[in-house]
């Protein structure tokens, strides 16, 4: 029995597509400025080439960083409750009988959403948890998610992806007590959240 889940390699091609287009832009910009600097050879228009180059060369560089991904994730632990995606806990806010824990992507952070329970299921932009007798819903605030519903629902598998910065939300009741704090790093398919 392997000890790692690996990323579906259909689903890895399917990612890396949303990649290079999403750097089609700065390739075209790029040309931009080699099309300048060749045919207009005079002095003056060195320089706006150079700059649009590394202009483009910084926007390729950027849009790299923001499709890193996981391919390989240790299986984690039956049972629990894991969060789906990689970023920093921002808040843990208590109200009268509930706690709102929030995880902030940023841009540079991996950019799938892993399975955090064998129970969950997408409803829009959230993914509902049923453990025990609570349902839990974890909401993603952002323009740029996309869901792979043809993935199984297995924790630690990729189920979606984020490329730039989001929040995930989520409700706790007091009996569903967290280890997390504000400032710690949770690791998408990995961090136990209960």
């Amino acid at each position: 029995m392997p000890n790692f889940i690996y990323i579906d390699i259909h689903l890895l091609n399917r990612i890396k597509k949303l990649q290079y287009k999403a750097q089609i832009p700065a390739l075209a910009l790029l040309v931009l400025s080699f099309l300048l600097s060749f045919f207009f050879a005079t002095f003056n228009m060195r320089y706006p080439s150079l700059i649009l180059s590394i202009i483009s060369l910084t926007w390729f560089m950027y849009v790299s960083a923001c499709f890193r991904m996981r391919q390989k994730l240790p299986i984690p632990e039956p049972g629990q409750v894991l969060s789906p995606i990689t970023g920093k806990v921002k808040s843990l806010k208590r109200s009268s009988d509930q706690y709102q824990l929030r995880i902030v992507k940023s841009f540079l952070d991996v950019v799938e959403i892993r399975c955090p329970h064998e129970s969950a299921e997408w409803e829009g932009n959230a993914l509902r948890v049923v453990f025990g007798e609570t349902s839990l819903v974890f909401r993603f605030d952002t323009d740029n998610l996309i869901r792979f519903p043809e993935q199984e629902m297995q924790p630690g598998n990729v189920i979606g992806m984020i490329s730039g910065s989001a929040v995930c939300s989520l409700n706790l009741s007091q009996s569903l007590m967290t280890a997390l704090k504000p400032g710690d790093i949770c690791d998408g398919g990995q961090t136990q959240i209960i």
